[in-house]
């Protein structure tokens, strides 16, 4: 045997099979990481792991940092979108509402997408990366770069991790284009879409509340024990527990800090200077005539003899700033999106006037005009109109349209602010106090009364609730702890819990596992239930009577003031956008389209307008309805269209995702979800 492996022919045998088996493997988890640059977490944490092959049998792949930034970033600008955010404050808001679970499928939806662009030769270039660039700013592409690289996170000298992002972005969208480019829309199918938008109905109706027929439901215990009987799931109380705990809360401690005014009055005049001086601010007006920073003399003429034209036609004719940058004006910023009544973007842009907004002396350095043309700026008066000026991006003229000089805020005005940054230095100093104090007496100390006592406080207790509770009552969010605290048996002891606002210690004293409980228990709640269905069963009886007596709307108005029936008519609106009463009815938009005027139907509402008062069912019929005009549909059709088709595509997008996710063999891990393994 060891004569054989000694043989030339053997070993080379051994080192193919070894490298067909190995090096892949070590591509998989060395060469992903070194491409992602982050790579995966110390310690074995890891989001997502995916096997790429079902021959891969020896590791998985883990989804990178970077992968998992790109999905999240993807959802955060979806989002954005929808709801037509355009402030960095809202967005931070918006990013709240992004769950793990909604990230990590959207980092799955990113790693099916990556193995179809393999399999169909999809990818990004540079050449196209280096063409997009160019065409977002195309007299100064290193001013577009820098622009791009900051709104995705990088910074300057990091160019080669930050085109490796854009290429695997490039490709993702590649490949999502392969099968949005699927999607169509016939001239009808448009129509029929503009108008649900657009065609405008009255409708009149007759509501039966549930709430007003529940003195009349009559039930037994007999009706009680059946809906029990039949409904026992919906009762069914999930896992609960009780904690004993002891928190400190930076917000507590900020809110419990006393000050007096000559505290007050020396934090203001010890950061006068820092914190309540305002630099002088120019509100600006710009004209901008672009010029390639590689073009020629002739070429910079030309684009100087204009600017000069148009400084003449300001300053010795009295031309209007505002139209003149309206007509002339190349600056990007001089175009934003129109908002509609209910603040979404209608796809047209509209023109500022040239109007940039305050500048002032931090500026200087980040603006994207350059120092020259913002230090022009600074040195204006109100009023003046400057000479043309060249800078990074071309020449421009520049109006100062209000200039607010240096001044300090007012005492008066920035009490208040200094009150609370001393709240917080001194909340910041008992929170590092209290900090130290648990550190050094946790390990030696076997009670939580033990703890507060040197703490100086009290333990707390919680009602029981549900074990799966991110937010503890008295305590706060601790979802970062989730699966530590559901590992918990009664009378286990928590580690030290550690945020940056709060400090806790929280110890189990009881468990309730899930059950239903029993109909003593809970009779109040299961009798308020019975008499609300009775009610409705009612409701529905008068409803339905009326309904089935009324041939037509005429029938129905007659009907109803026979039976003293209240009959309501809203103002008149467009189908997806119907009024609060019928708001609750299901698939409300797709039954007013199909209703005739003179029709009436018989529908049940939950919610809206009579959402404490337990729904009910309504009759109601189409008095008119008004087409929208032919012409006008001729005009909005592309926009129709292409909104359209952008919706028809991500449902073609999702649909084909959902089927690449089931043949994806993967683990998420449950920590990264907030759950027990």
């Amino acid at each position: 045997m060891l004569k054989q492996l000694r043989s030339k022919k053997t070993m080379k045998r051994i080192m193919k099979i070894t490298l067909i088996l190995i090096i892949p493997s070590f591509i998989v988890l060395y060469g992903w990481s070194s491409m992602s640059r982050t790579g995966s977490r110390s310690g074995g944490w890891y989001y997502i792991k995916v096997k790429e092959s079902p021959f891969q049998i020896f590791r998985w792949s883990q989804v990178s940092d970077s992968e998992m930034k790109e999905a999240k970033n993807r959802l955060l600008m979806e989002y954005q979108g929808l709801l037509g955010i355009q402030n960095r404050q809202m967005a931070t808001q918006v990013e709240k509402l992004i769950t793990p679970v909604d990230i990590a499928r959207e980092a799955l939806n990113n790693k099916a997408l990556s193995q179809m662009a393999g399999k169909k030769n999809i990818r990004g270039t540079l050449p196209e990366l280096t063409a997009y660039i160019e065409k977002l700013y195309p007299q100064a592409p290193k001013t577009a770069l820098a622009y791009l690289m900051n709104s995705r996170g990088f910074q300057p000298g990091q160019e080669e991790a930050f085109a490796r992002s854009e290429l695997y972005r490039m490709t993702l969208e590649k490949t999502r284009f392969l099968y949005a480019s699927r999607a169509k829309a016939s001239l009808f199918e448009l129509w029929q879409e503009y108008l649900l938008m657009e065609e405008q109905v009255k409708v009149s109706y007759v509501p039966f509340k549930a709430v007003d027929y529940e003195e009349q439901a009559s039930f037994t215990d007999e009706d009680i024990q059946t809906h029990y009987d039949e409904n026992k799931e919906e009762y069914r109380i999930p896992n609960q527990v009780k904690y004993e705990y002891i928190a400190i809360r930076k917000n507590t401690l900020i809110s419990d800090a006393r000050t007096t005014e000559t505290e007050i009055r020396a934090y203001y005049e010890a950061n006068r200077e820092t914190e309540y001086k305002v630099d002088t601010q120019v509100k600006v007006r710009n004209i901008q005539l672009n010029l390639d920073p590689e073009a020629g003399e002739e070429e910079e003429g030309r684009i100087k003899a204009l600017a000069d034209d148009l400084y003449t036609s300001l300053t010795e004719r009295g031309a209007d700033f505002a139209g003149l940058a309206d007509r002339f004006s190349e600056d990007p910023a001089n175009t934003q999106p129109q908002f509609g009544p209910d603040q979404k973007p209608t796809g047209v842009e509209i023109k500022k006037g040239g109007l940039l907004g305050f500048w002032s002396r931090k500026d200087l350095e980040k603006s994207p005009y350059g120092k020259t043309i913002v230090e022009a700026a600074l040195g204006m008066k109100e009023g003046d109109i400057s000479i043309p000026l060249k800078g990074e991006r071309g020449f421009h003229i520049l109006k100062a349209e209000t200039v607010e000089p240096e001044h300090y805020i007012a005492y008066e005005d920035a009490r208040d602010q200094a009150r609370y940054a001393i709240k917080r230095e001194k909340a910041e100093k008992v929170f590092e106090e209290k900090r130290k104090i648990l550190y050094d007496r946790f390990e030696e100390t076997t009670t939580l009364s033990g703890l507060a006592a040197f703490l100086d406080i009290q333990t707390m207790q919680t009602d029981l609730i549900d074990e799966d509770a991110t937010y503890v009552p008295g305590v706060g969010g601790l979802s970062k702890f989730k699966s530590e605290l559901m590992s918990l048996q009664e009378g286990e002891t928590s580690d030290l819990l550690e945020t940056p606002a709060l400090l806790a210690v929280l110890k189990v004293i009881k468990r309730v596992s899930s059950h239903i409980p029993e109909l003593d228990e809970i009779k109040d709640n299961v009798e308020a239930d019975v008499k609300q269905q009775k009610a409705m069963e009612l409701a529905e009886k008068d409803a339905r009577a009326l309904r089935e007596q009324a041939g037509s709307l005429e029938e129905l108005k007659s009907l109803a003031g026979e039976k003293g029936y209240d009959i309501e008519s809203p103002e008149p609106f467009v189908h997806t956008k119907p009024p609060t009463e019928f708001e609750n009815i299901e698939n409300v938009a797709q039954l007013t389209i199909q209703t005739k005027p003179g029709q009436i139907r018989l529908s049940r509402f939950t919610g809206g307008r009579y959402q404490k008062q337990g729904g009910g069912y309504m009759v109601w019929g189409m008095e008119e309805k008004i087409e929208p005009d032919r012409e006008k549909f001729t005009k909005d059709l592309p926009e129709l269209q292409r909104q359209y088709l952008q919706g028809k595509q991500k449902t073609i997008v999702e649909e084909n995702l959902a089927d690449m996710r089931e043949n994806l063999e993967y683990e998420i891990n449950p920590a990264f979800l907030g759950i027990g393994e």
